[in-house]
């Protein structure tokens, strides 16, 4: 099973359970938590997920560590995913939670690649125009990359919108009979 797959699955669990108990929102506030500690904390990441070590002593590590999370829920599911496991899958998981968690709420995440930061007029417009054709309340995430030259890429879901004067360039080389990257484009011009 890939490793997205298994993310659903799992978040997926997770999330009905924590449907049940009318506890979605706290058990995203601590999946938040975790991800942090794992994101940050190198060696507890790599103990945890270390196949060699026993599994007892990963779930005794993870409850000393978390030994203040409320949700009995939450902690239930790191032991499963320790007894399973699939301790590793831990940041994918909590992606496929929230993205469950902003379904329910009628949000998309949409992620905002431009070469240079855009204003918060034109950002604010984006929105709007993006939240109109997806009937959702978009939030935008913004990452800067030179390498696009101007213009912009929006990813939403599994959809793309490719503005980037990189991608013109690449499509006015492929019509011009060119085969050269970007790259070469601007190094021999």
């Amino acid at each position: 099973m890939s490793s997205d797959t298994v993310a659903k699955v799992y978040a997926q669990a997770l999330f009905e359970a924590c449907s049940s108990a009318g506890n979605v929102t706290e058990a995203w506030q601590e999946l938040g938590f975790l991800a942090d500690v794992w994101k940050d904390q190198k060696s507890f990441r790599l103990f945890v997920d270390n196949p060699s070590i026993d599994k007892c002593d990963k779930q005794e590590l993870i409850n000393k560590v978390f030994k203040d999370l409320e949700q009995e829920l939450v902690k239930s599911f790191l032991g499963v995913l320790v007894k399973k496991g699939r301790i590793g899958h831990m940041p994918e998981i909590v992606k496929a939670f929230e993205n469950l968690v902003n379904e329910q709420s009628g949000v998309q995440l949409a992620s905002l690649e431009s070469a240079v930061a855009l204003e918060v007029g034109s950002k604010d417009e984006l929105i709007t125009k993006l939240s109109k054709r997806f009937d959702k309340k978009i939030v935008l995430q913004e990452t800067i990359n030179p390498a696009l030259l101007g213009g912009f890429i929006v990813r939403v879901g599994d959809t793309v919108i490719d503005g980037s004067v990189k991608r013109n360039v690449l499509e006015l080389a492929h019509a011009l009979g060119g085969t050269r990257s970007i790259e070469n484009v601007w190094e021999n011009s």
